[in-house]
């Protein structure tokens, strides 16, 4: 999937930790292109990335800041991409 827009807000301070429920506390979706792996919001993640969208599961799609390469990019929105941004206001 290229050009996968997610548009939300969230209380939820997504480096506080990984969050207990999905999607992420004070989650509010604006426009969601895509809900596949997952999809709540972001949060702290493992050493793979720092921050993910599948929240409260182990995997990590949509990742912000990923240190290693998964199947040769980056596990984005719904499938591998080689560039992720993060727009935040």
């Amino acid at each position: 999937m290229k050009n996968v827009r997610n548009h939300w807000t969230q209380t939820f301070d997504p480096r506080s930790g990984a969050s207990p429920i999905r999607p992420v506390a004070g989650y509010n979706a604006i426009i969601i292109d895509s809900t596949a792996k997952f999809w709540g919001g972001l949060e702290t993640s493992g050493a793979s990335t720092f921050l993910d969208g599948s929240v409260n599961h182990s995997n990590w799609w949509y990742s912000i800041g990923s240190q290693v390469s998964y199947s040769g990019g980056i596990p984005g929105p719904n499938s591998v991409v080689q560039v992720v941004e993060l727009y935040i206001r």
